[in-house]
């Protein structure tokens, strides 16, 4: 009896490898492209998301644009908002409190540059009118380039302002944050009574 297998058996043994070798690997990529499926079903329902939350903040924004005049205290109100949302941006701004305005606020510019004159800073900034809850004028924003140079009109505030007579009666302070600001407040009425204690 010959030990040789018939080559017929050894094809047929060959060609059932094959196939269950080709239908593994066809299973294999029959489960791969439905997690790829799944995957780019949520991304799309993310991309929707997305859009819509895109379209709304765009609708927000141009409806209130269209509530707002072209006045540039009106203009200076929204520009403001944007800022306000970048903490880098408040760390670069001086709030300046109890300065008149005119009715156009043509009259900031002009402070603004004699205060920053006087105190040497030369770097460019921007101007801002912010509306307060309280009955006095609205709030004096000056938006600095360089967050160096609201430190240093902070520093020299109260020593340079007698020398512009519109700001004989303003404070300044940084621009902070609503929770910032009641430390900021709290912080300086405990100074305010420290102090008078210590005349006492």
């Amino acid at each position: 009896m010959s030990n040789n297998v018939p080559s017929e058996i050894l094809s047929n043994s060959a060609l059932f490898t094959l196939f269950g070798k080709i239908f593994s690997l066809v299973c294999d990529l029959k489960d791969q492209n439905g997690v790829l499926l799944n995957k780019v079903e949520i991304l799309q329902s993310q991309n929707e998301f997305l859009s819509n939350k895109v379209e709304n903040l765009e609708n927000s924004i141009e409806a209130l644009k269209k509530g707002l005049t072209a006045a540039p205290t009106q203009l200076s109100f929204l520009k403001a908002a944007e800022l306000a949302q970048s903490s880098e941006a408040r760390k670069s701004a001086v709030i300046i409190k109890n300065v008149e305005a005119s009715s156009d606020n043509s009259n900031d510019s002009f402070i603004v540059k004699s205060l920053t004159s006087e105190c040497l800073i030369t770097g460019e900034n921007s101007i801002f009118r912010l509306k307060t809850t309280g009955n006095g004028p609205p709030l004096l924003k000056i938006q600095f380039q360089q967050k160096e140079d609201a430190l240093t009109l902070l520093s020299k505030f109260e020593q340079m302002k007698w020398k512009v007579k519109e700001l004989q009666n303003a404070s300044a302070r940084p621009d902070l944050s609503k929770p910032e600001l009641s430390k900021f407040r709290e912080s300086w009425r405990k100074a305010i009574a420290l102090n008078d204690n210590a005349g006492k």
